[in-house]
């Protein structure tokens, strides 16, 4: 490769190369947020235009912590894979 190709590739955006910042699966990596029930609309936005990274949402089984108990809940959860993202996001939404 010459140097300019070289430079050109350096400064391209991964996030707009490839144009994918909401994903259809949760990668392990992601820092993991309880989303607010009946807010998907208002958060799939807030998410869109208040980050740079990527953002998933997808289902969580919450296993009882009671032993008396014996159903699991399922809730949704929204993952950021930046750390500071999803800290601005617990703030914004808390």
């Amino acid at each position: 490769m010459d140097t300019l190709t070289k430079e050109l590739l350096g400064t391209i955006e991964a996030m707009d190369w490839h144009d994918q910042r909401y994903l259809d699966f949760m990668p392990r990596h992601f820092v993991r947020c309880k989303l607010p029930t009946d807010q998907l609309q208002t958060v799939l936005k807030w998410a869109a235009e208040n980050t740079h990274g990527r953002f998933a949402i997808a289902q969580s089984v919450e296993e009882p912590t009671d032993s008396n108990h014996f159903w699991v809940q399922k809730q949704q959860e929204i993952g950021f894979e930046s750390p500071a993202e999803a800290t601005l996001f617990t703030l914004y939404f808390s």
